[in-house]
């Protein structure tokens, strides 16, 4: 090859001058040049190397061009051949884009599709008249004139097929010539007889990806996206774009129809069709372009509902003659074929032959998985033992039509190359199937793949013995008498003694801690019916109170769509005659029962009910409302009767229904009252009682022994148990572990399968066998269910599939209800088991879950916008992270008003994950909640660190604004950062708008200051009171701003060591905060109380209050007050001489503050420790705490005096 030739400045035929090379590929490099003839510049393409075929294809290239005129195709200057041999073309230059650069910015809109579709029509229409296929259409061979796509030009014939009189220029025998994600079946296929509706076919395709920016056939495999174009049907728009006009979706779908006869017959019927609908459109198309692919699918238009198609579990083999890297080479396999089909014929598969010898099996009909990958693995093994040097490999995975399928077509390509000769790869999910009937391979020989090891199937084992079982069968409730004995006998003791107990019941999913709350009070109601029964559960995603506003709308016979009017009037009936505050405590539990909002179409109502709504703005006074009204309503009904109050799934309790429980024993602790507590994982430590306390109760649920688990069997398949034989039900409680649930499922499974069928391994294989077994309509009402969670409603389910009558979906519920899928009780249909509700979940297309979760969050903000953690989570499985993060800051808000750091913060930091940058109002009230929960717990900078970052996204000035500045406030330890920061709060403080936002300001001054004198920082905190002070003058404050502000006056009093003013300002601010319920700031002002009465000699007094701070901060999770109120319990005992109960104080809080961070605190605790150890003659052990104490950061070391 002469070098010289591709340098700049060389010109070819005396006529084009190179000028500089602007593109590459595999068969030649494009450059720029100056047509010196004309005086205009051209694209000149260049052969690589010197291969005849090249050079052929060069010159057919050239040919063709050569032969049309249609402006929109790139025209034809000069071609010829160089004197070293190689092929050259010149065309005409054009300035733009290809289309593959244009969609790297985000789809088109349907009218620029059309118009740039129009052009090409046009331009194949011309070739395929001159009998000529191009066979390569893809974005990277249409070119946007000007970036415009309605200036679209084809490029590169060079791989055109010209047909003539019948006669074909081959490529060669067997070979695929194209790009396969944009091949039709046909040109796939290696079809030597293509027409121009293969063009058409390819057209199709990118009009798929102009419209949704998504490949139609995604994959990193090439022959694995072969494979999806020759299996798969093709996509739809609707199932990624369902904004889009349903033509669209039509002209689309029959572009790329995988039979040809099903496409437009030629390429200018493509022209016309495009053009009319262009203009058909065009009315009502926004002209707004999406910059992204990943548009907010969910503002447009989703009427339809649910679609009819579901995702189900494949099986896939793919089988090659050659082992190793070669595995993927062109071979020819005619045998493989044939013995491939004739397997596929006997294990009912689906074969797949590829243009190079390989074949895929593919085995997705409805049976169960287990048995699906028996066949496979049988079919595999058949196989390999006929082509000793192939190689073979199974994988399974959940999958729809278009998208998942891919997944697993990809993963097996990838891995086909790592099997030995005469080998079967199994892929984890396919090995748990088979473990229990085939022959794996150690783990000593394990081929390790990737992360997770793949296993070799060396054979079948003997088949398990086959069972035919009835569903349908109540099933018994065997092997717990124990437990309901303990259960009767603790309620008698409560009923005869009246007393309070709680019984807490534990154990993993599946044991039947429902079941047997269920069975317990199913024979207290038919043995002693004068007691009171209440129920609740705690949904999966945590909302303050759940529980309980369960049980209450139960107690009354209202469902979850009660409105505020209702439930308060069923409220009101039930409690007016037996309490005093009986209105009051109805509006309160009709505040935490009602989904729908707290509007009143009474006047009287909508005043009463707003007070209680205002109470949000000051949490700790809501939460204690919220607190005495429930226990007010408990004790009015254990006043007569017993009481049994169940409540399922407390591992999901909220922190605020676990302190109402701890309330309503230690309160109740008189009264014939028996709580039940179910829960998963471990007891819940916070239910302990002290001493002199209510009684505690614990069961923890064992798996079911051997002789229960046989009788459960025996007792459900009376008729059968001769042909099931002894083995059989010994497996079957065997694989079950104990477990009722796994066994009970594995029943109904293999009743499902049939005769011979083999069992299945995983509970999801039993549940889809189950479900497959239902007719389509059942499983679509199934999956619609599935959205709602494991509670639900007929109008809910009517919103999802809009076509279907009330009726009809009664029906269909009423015929599921036979089988066991889903139950009707408490006036509202419920899955059976929540297992059940996620296989159904599983089985939704990824399309149908984002249009089924949006339309259930669009509804709910309009019906139920009191619970913002389910539309958050709505949102997000619809894939709406802008909306999504908007309710979680509402949840996190709402969690944060009710005392629930813990949720909280777990709200606030899932809503940061999804909130977006143009968002940055979300971004802001999300860290400020982060900021303002780790400040109750002590972690000052972290705390500052989020509530700097608030800072930077909130509106300065805005009450969100002011909240984060106390938190970074309180956190910061830089004096350069206070200064600054104290300047900018007090100058803001200076245009408050309203009397909110003046609280707000008030607030965030007052804490500051309060903080600041702790830190011996006199100046600053002085210079914030003065301007709290004023503010309060300016605007009229109200609770806690007023309170707050006068805890920092009695700050002041203490600095300036009039301990006495600082005492009773105390003292006042604590009993306007215990007064106002704000219980978090009466905490924090408890333990600066007893801190007080320590410094004034008021020994008794100061551990009272200690005590009482410390218990009610670690009730509450306010971990620094907790400590600091430990540190100073610890001083106080000192001072009184209980020195060994100071120590014990001393050295929990010295571990508190150590895990804080705090070297200050932590030296201050050395300090009272090393006096506690002279004080009791240990001089040795004094010293070494006081070196300690002095080992505090020099820079701090003023501030120790101040705490030790």
């Amino acid at each position: 090859m002469n070098a010289t030739i591709t340098q700049p400045g060389y010109t070819i035929a005396g006529r084009f001058t190179l000028e500089s090379q602007v593109a590459t590929g595999g068969m030649g490099v494009v450059y720029r040049a100056a047509d010196l003839e004309a005086g205009v510049f051209v694209a000149v393409k260049l052969q690589l190397g010197n291969d005849g075929v090249a050079a052929e294809r060069f010159l057919q290239e050239a040919e063709v061009l050569a032969r049309l005129a249609s402006s929109h195709i790139v025209r034809h200057v000069a071609h010829g051949v160089l004197d070293d041999g190689r092929a050259w073309l010149a065309m005409e230059w054009l300035s733009g884009v290809d289309l593959d650069a244009f969609l790297r910015n985000g789809p088109m809109l349907p009218a620029e599709a059309l118009a740039m579709v129009a052009d090409i029509a046009g331009a194949l229409s011309e070739i395929h008249d001159l009998g000529i296929v191009h066979r390569d259409i893809k974005p990277g061979n249409l070119y946007l004139v000007d970036g415009d796509p309605r200036r679209a030009r084809l490029l590169d014939l060079g791989i055109a097929r010209v047909v003539d009189d019948g006669a074909v220029r081959r490529t060669g025998a067997g070979m695929v010539v194209g790009t396969p994600a944009y091949m039709a079946p046909e040109q796939a296929r290696s079809a030597t007889m293509l027409d121009g509706r293969a063009d058409l076919y390819s057209l199709g395709v990118v009009l798929y990806e102009c419209l949704t920016g998504q490949a139609a056939w995604p994959g990193q495999n090439p022959l694995a996206v072969l494979v999806k174009v020759l299996v798969e049907s093709p996509p739809h728009l609707a199932d990624i774009a369902p904004h889009l006009d349903r033509r669209l979706d039509a002209f689309v779908y029959r572009l790329m129809a995988r039979d040809p006869s099903a496409r437009p017959a030629h390429a200018q019927d493509v022209l016309n069709e495009a053009t009319a609908l262009a203009v058909s459109l065009s009315a009502g198309q926004p002209p707004i372009r999406m910059l992204s692919p990943m548009v907010d699918r969910t503002r447009s238009p989703m009427g339809e509902g649910l679609s009819s198609q579901e995702v189900q579990i494949v099986t896939v083999v793919l089988v090659t003659a050659c082992a190793g890297p070669g595995a993927l080479e062109p071979i020819e396999s005619s045998d493989l074929c044939r013995l491939a089909k004739r397997q596929a014929e006997k294990q009912g598969a689906t074969a797949t032959a590829l243009p190079n010898g390989i074949v895929l099996l593919t085995f997705g009909d409805t049976s169960a998985a287990t048995d699906r990958a028996g066949r496979a693995a049988r079919a595999a093994i058949a196989l390999m033992s006929k082509t000793p040097a192939g190689a073979c490999l199974l994988a399974t995975g959940r999958m729809d039509q278009a998208v998942a399928f891919g997944e697993v077509i990809d993963r097996a390509f990838e891995q086909i190359i790592h099997v030995a000769p005469g080998s079967v790869l199994v892929d984890p999910t396919t090995c748990g199937l088979l473990s229990a009937r085939f022959v794996l391979s150690a783990a000593s020989e394990t081929v390790d793949v990737g992360q997770s090891p793949w296993l070799q199937l060396l054979a079948e084992a003997e088949p398990l013995s086959s069972a035919r079982l009835v569903l349908g069968r109540p099933s018994p409730f065997v092997g717990r008498q124990r437990e309901l004995s303990l259960l009767e006998g603790w309620f008698r003791e409560v009923r005869d003694d009246r007393v309070a107990r709680v019984v807490v019941i534990t154990g993993d999913a599946g044991l039947g801690k429902s079941r047997l709350c269920d069975e317990f009070l199913g024979r207290l109601l038919s043995t002693c019916p004068q007691i009171e029964v209440l129920t609740g559960s705690c949904p999966p995603r945590p909302r303050p109170y759940a529980a309980f506003a369960d049980l209450v709308r139960r107690r009354v016979g209202l469902d979850a769509q009660a409105d505020a009017d209702g439930l308060c009037d069923a409220i009101l009936e039930l409690v007016e005659q037996r309490l005093e505050n009986g209105e009051h405590v109805a509006e309160v539990l009709a505040h935490i029962s009602t989904t729908s909002g707290v509007d009143s179409t009474r006047a009287d109502r909508r005043q009463s009910l707003g007070r209680v709504e205002a109470l949000k703005a000051s949490p700790d006074k809501l939460s204690n409302s919220i607190r005495v009204a429930l226990t007010s309503f408990v004790d009015m009904l254990a006043s007569d009767v017993a009481v049994v109050l169940s409540i399922d799934d407390f591992q999901l309790a909220d922190e605020g229904t676990r302190a109402t429980i701890k309330s309503l024993l230690s309160k109740l602790a008189r009264r014939p009252l028996l709580l039940v507590i179910a829960q998963r994982g471990d007891p819940d430590r916070s239910l302990v009682p002290s001493p002199g306390e209510y009684r505690h109760a614990a069961i923890a649920m064992l798996p079911l022994g051997d002789l229960a688990c046989l009788s459960l069997v025996r007792d459900l398949l009376p008729e059968r148990l001769e042909a099931l034989g002894e083995a059989g039900i010994e497996r079957l409680s065997e694989r079950a572990g104990g477990n009722p649930y796994f066994l009970e499922e594995l029943i109904r499974a293999t009743d499902d399968q049939g005769p011979g069928a083999a069992l299945p391994e995983t509970v999801l294989a039993m549940l889809q066998a189950r479900l497959n077994h239902r007719s389509a309509a059942e499983k679509r009402v199934l999956r619609a269910a599935s959205i709602c969670g494991l509670h639900f409603e007929v109008s809910t389910l009517r919103t999802l599939l809009p076509e279907l009558t009330i009726a009809s979906i009664e029906r269909t519920l009423d015929a599921l209800a036979e089988v066991d899928c889903v139950v009707f009780w408490d006036q509202k249909w419920s899955f059976v088991h929540d297992e059940l509700r996620e296989a159904a979940h599983a089985m939704l297309t990824e399309e149908d879950r984002r249009r089924g979760h949006a339309l259930l969050a669009l509804t709910r903000e309009r019906t139920s916008p009191g619970d913002p953690g389910a539309i958050a989570e709505h949102w997000v499985e619809a894939r709406n992270p802008h909306r999504a993060a908007r309710w979680h800051a509402q949840a996190a808000r709402l969690s944060a008003v009710h005392n629930d750091l813990s949720g909280a913060r777990a709200w606030a930091e899932r809503g940061l994950y999804y909130v977006e940058d143009a968002d940055p109002a979300t971004r802001g009230q999300l860290a400020q909640v982060v900021a303002e929960v780790l400040g109750w717990q002590g972690q000052y900078q972290q705390s500052a660190a989020w509530a700097e970052h608030a800072l930077t996204h909130l509106s300065p000035g805005s009450i969100g604004w002011y909240r984060a500045m106390g938190d970074a406030l309180s956190g910061t330890t830089s004096a350069v950062s206070h200064g600054q920061l104290c300047e900018r709060l007090i100058e803001e403080t200076k245009s408050c708008r309203s009397a909110a936002v003046g609280a707000a300001a008030a607030a965030a001054l007052s804490r500051t200051a309060i903080g600041l004198r702790a830190r011996a920082k006199g100046p600053l905190a002085e210079a914030l009171y003065s301007r709290a002070v004023e503010l309060a003058v300016e605007v009229s404050l109200g609770a806690p701003a007023s309170i707050l502000l006068r805890r920092a006056a009695a700050a002041r009093s203490w600095s300036r060591g009039d301990l006495g003013a600082a005492y009773f300002e105390t003292a006042e601010a604590l009993a306007a905060f215990e007064n106002g319920g704000f219980n978090q700031l009466a905490c924090g002002t408890r333990q600066s109380l007893g801190a007080a009465c320590v410094e004034l000699g008021h020994y008794n007094r100061a551990i009272e209050l200690l005590s009482e701070s410390a218990r009610v901060a670690a009730e509450l999770g306010l971990e620094r007050v907790e400590a600091k109120a430990l540190h100073a319990l610890g001083n106080a005992l000192l001072r009184s001489g209980q020195l060994d109960r100071a120590l014990e104080m001393e050295s929990l809080a010295l571990r508190a503050f150590e895990t804080q961070g705090d070297a200050v605190l932590s030296g201050a605790c050395h300090a009272s420790i090393a006096r506690a150890h002279t004080a009791a003659g240990r001089a040795q052990q004094g010293r070494t705490e006081a070196l300690l104490a002095l080992a505090v950061p020099i820079e701090l070391a003023p501030l120790l005096h101040v705490f030790a």
